[in-house]
């Protein structure tokens, strides 16, 4: 499936979701209002509606703003769905623990730092407008200290980016290629390729997850890409994008769909409160293609 066509198919979805299919003349007229960018009305927007009602969410966010950001009314921005998949994990650590083990085949004993869009530009080693979705530092078994640094792909498709996309819309210069090649990530006969491809932002992002734990002194770090399985563009960049990569490169990178990660969510719940969380992520962020 043509990612245009995954985006129109998660953006009704989002629109069915939160009007309902009972309310189809309404659906289409946010649809020809947003021009397929499928925001919410105006109140429902402001009111916190995309994100989940169970662990204070939109609380935690507009504590300290007095102006919403217009993230929150769109439906497919992957801010909003970084909070909604990681935020009540601040809660369910002990939760969290037993899902990535179970993912990653890591020895995580206990998480110590949970954050929605890090680093801060104050810690960024790059400099630049590119962070994690999400990230979690947490202790291991034998008192090492790693991070995972997750990056969200639900709708989009990126782009080829030329170097001025880079400088205009990131803030990187030219020694970001000479980073990039330093690091040890990338085949010397593929660096140039990592910015000119649509796994362009997948590259960046590795590269800050390197970067991050030499400056932080990590012991290591794991570079995760969540996205839903029937967006067969995703897939395939991702594929891609791995034939880039050294030994270190492919050590410090994995991919995970929704569906793999709700499930894994779904296996080690133990309460009501996370069965109604984790439902809430299927009926809202599960896509079903044609022919499902």
């Amino acid at each position: 499936m043509s990612n245009y066509n995954f985006k129109h198919l998660a953006g009704k979805h989002q629109l069915i979701y939160f009007y309902g299919k009972t309310n189809p003349k309404l659906i289409e007229e946010l649809e020809l209002e947003n021009q397929q960018n499928y925001f919410l009305s105006g109140q429902d927007g402001n009111d916190g509606k995309v994100f989940y009602d169970g662990y204070d969410i939109f609380q935690r966010i507009t504590r300290h703003n007095t102006i919403q950001p217009q993230w929150i009314f769109d439906t497919l921005n992957k801010k909003n769905i970084a909070y909604n998949f990681f935020l009540p994990l601040v809660t369910e650590k002990s939760l969290a623990i037993r899902v990535f083990n179970h993912l990653y085949g890591l020895n995580m004993e206990s998480i110590y730092d949970i954050d929605i869009q890090f680093p801060r530009v104050s810690d960024n080693p790059l400099l630049a407008n590119i962070v994690f979705q999400a990230y979690i530092a947490y202790r291991t078994l034998d008192e090492g200290y790693k991070f995972i640094g997750f990056e969200i792909k639900f709708s989009e498709g990126a782009p080829k980016a030329s170097l001025r996309y880079l400088v205009r819309s990131y803030g990187v210069g030219p020694n970001f290629f000479v980073l990039q090649s330093e690091s040890g990530l990338f085949h010397p006969e593929t660096v140039y390729k990592v910015h000119q491809n649509a796994y362009s932002h997948t590259g960046r992002t590795h590269l800050l997850g390197h970067l991050f734990r030499e400056q932080e002194n990590f012991d290591d770090f794991l570079f995760v890409n969540l996205y839903p399985e029937g967006n067969e563009s995703v897939v395939e960049d991702l594929n891609e994008y791995q034939k880039l990569l050294t030994d270190y490169g492919q050590k410090t990178f994995a991919t995970t769909t929704f569906e793999d990660f709700f499930a894994a969510l779904s296996l080690f719940a133990e309460t009501d409160r996370q069965r109604n969380w984790i439902q809430y992520l299927n009926d809202r962020y599960i896509i079903k293609t044609s022919g499902e």
